[in-house]
This record gives structure tokens, C-alpha cells and sequence, in this order.
């Protein structure tokens, strides 16, 4: 049945002997509230449906309206206040004219109770003066899931529980935590030197090489020209021969350099330097390397 449909019931039972304790005007208010606190907790407001709830049952006290107040005490996680309410719905006398909404209310308290003690989490401890949140405690102590200090002479313990869990604490005698994984490296990559210095190899070796290739070719045709007769040249001519054979030694030896400065860059391109930075955490220090 739906929290609004429940809320009906109880204003169509309204004129039972349940309110003869309330005025009508409060018996009103407390009805408005009532269903105000059904919207509130459809949309998500349970703190608010809980304030309505409260104020409604302060009037009504009958298992329908404390049912609401358990229903939002569980919706904000209060799980040990929401059984409390619904254990109170089980003590609460029955009448024989009690209208179908009451009995239904006290069936689903009964069935949520159930549902509750498998659900509600509990902290166990060894030791006298023990205090949870600031309130003397039981071994085991039932808790709300969530955090809690539990506390013994000046000692605490800060624990989490969730929903069903059973939790031991020992004063004195907590496991430590484990050491936080090192940091990982951060790890970079760099253009290699070999990239400037291969191509910058290449560049001169070519220009050198172009250079001394066309000016080893205008020598030759010069030198053919002004002395030689086909292929018969004079003595006079050896000088510019030889110096236009020099020019081409050189370009040939410049462009073999070039090819090799090349290759060199290309290599430098293919194997980047990779650099890992110094990454120091709270219990290790990662080192920076290069290749």
C-alpha cells in the first residue's frame, strides 16, 4: 500500500475512539501534517517528513502515525530509532473496533522489525566505561551504520560499520594499516640529441657536397675549354684538372657524411630520451632516469 493511501485510512478513521483525546482542530492539523509528510518523503525530504511525522503522532499516537515516523527514521539511515518506533507500535493496546489501516500497520512494524535486526550493524568490545559517540555503551552495542568513536579511558577507536556488520574493537590493539604503494613514476619523453646533431651533420655534408660538386664541374668544363683539344690536353691544363678532381673527392666524401648524419637523425627520431621524475611520497622516493 502507498505511504498516501495509508495516510488516507487514517483520516477516514479520524472519528474513532482512537483521537478522543484530541480537539478537532488538532485532530486537522494533525492529519494535514500527516499527509504534508507522505509528499515530503516521496520527494526525497525525509528530515522534514520526519518533523512532520513526529508532530502528527504527538496528536494521533496510534500505529499508523508512528509507522511514519519509523518509515522516515529509516529512510535518513537511523536505523536503531526507526525499531524503537516500530517496537512501540507492538505495545501499543488493541482494540476490537481497531480500523484495518491500524492492523495493517502493526503487521508491517512486525515484518520491518525482522527486517531491521538482520540489518542493524553492532560494535562489540572488551572493558568496563566504554562510550560510543559520547554515550555509555553494552557490548555488543547496536550502532546506526556510519562512523563512530568508540572510547576507553582516554583511548579511541574510530570505526566505520555498515549495514549487518559485526564489528570487534580492541583497545590497543588495532591492526596497522598497511603502507600506502609507492607513487608511480612520472615518466616523459624528450627529442633526442641525436636529432639535432644527425640532421645537422646532413644539412652541411649536402650543402658542402652540392657546393663542391658544381664547382668541381665548372672547373672541368672550364679548364676543357680554354686548353684541351678533345681529349688531348697540354701540361698547362693538369693544374685546373687536378684541382676540379679535388672539388669532386670532397663533394663525394660531404654528401657520404650527409647520408650517414641522416641516418643518425632518423635514429634519434625512433628511440625518444625518456626521462622519469623524482616523485617523492610518505614512504618511498621514486629516482629520475634517462636513456
Amino acid at each position: 500500500m502507498r505511504p498516501l493511501a495509508v495516510a488516507f485510512l487514517v483520516i477516514t478513521f479520524a472519528a474513532t475512539n482512537a483521537f478522543a483525546d484530541a480537539t478537532p482542530e488538532e485532530r486537522s492539523a494533525a492529519r494535514t501534517m500527516l499527509l504534508d509528510g507522505y509528499k515530503r518523503l516521496e520527494a526525497g525530504d525525509a528530515k522534514r517528513a520526519l518533523e512532520l511525522f513526529r508532530s502528527a503522532d504527538g496528536v494521533m499516537n496510534v500505529p499508523t502515525t508512528r509507522l511514519a515516523v519509523a518509515q522516515a527514521l529509516e529512510r535518513l539511515g537511523q536505523l536503531v530509532e526507526a525499531r524503537a518506533a516500530l517496537e512501540q507500535i507492538e505495545s501499543m493496546p488493541k482494540r476490537p473496533d481497531d480500523p484495518a489501516a491500524f492492523v495493517k500497520a502493526r503487521a508491517d512494524a512486525h515484518a520491518k522489525l525482522a527486517d531491521l535486526a538482520k540489518r542493524i550493524p553492532e560494535i562489540a568490545f572488551e572493558g568496563g566505561d566504554v562510550t560510543i559517540d559520547g554515550a555509555p555503551a553494552k557490548s555488543p552495542q547496536h550502532v546506526n551504520p556510519g562512523a563512530h568513536v568508540v572510547a576507553l579511558g582516554g583511548r579511541e577507536e574510530h570505526v566505520i560499520v555498515a549495514e549487518g556488520e559485526h564489528k570487534v574493537v580492541r583497545f590497543g590493539a588495532t591492526t596497522p594499516l598497511p603502507l600506502p604503494a609507492p607513487p608511480p613514476a612520472e615518466e616523459t619523453t624528450h627529442m633526442s640529441p641525436l636529432v639535432w646533431i644527425g640532421f645537422g651533420v646532413a644539412v652541411v655534408g649536402a650543402g658542402v657536397g652540392t657546393f663542391t660538386g658544381i664547382s668541381a664541374k665548372s672547373k672541368k668544363d672550364d679548364a676543357l675549354a680554354t686548353y684541351c683539344n678533345g681529349n688531348k690536353c697540354p701540361p698547362a691544363a693538369d693544374s685546373d684538372l687536378d684541382s676540379a678532381s679535388t672539388l669532386a673527392t670532397i663533394s663525394t666524401i660531404s654528401f657520404v657524411v650527409a647520408a650517414v648524419g641522416a641516418g643518425v637523425g632518423i635514429y634519434g627520431l625512433l628511440n625518444p630520451t625518456r626521462t622519469t621524475a623524482v616523485v617523492v611520497g610518505p614512504s618511498s622516493v621514486a629516482v629520475r632516469a634517462q636513456f
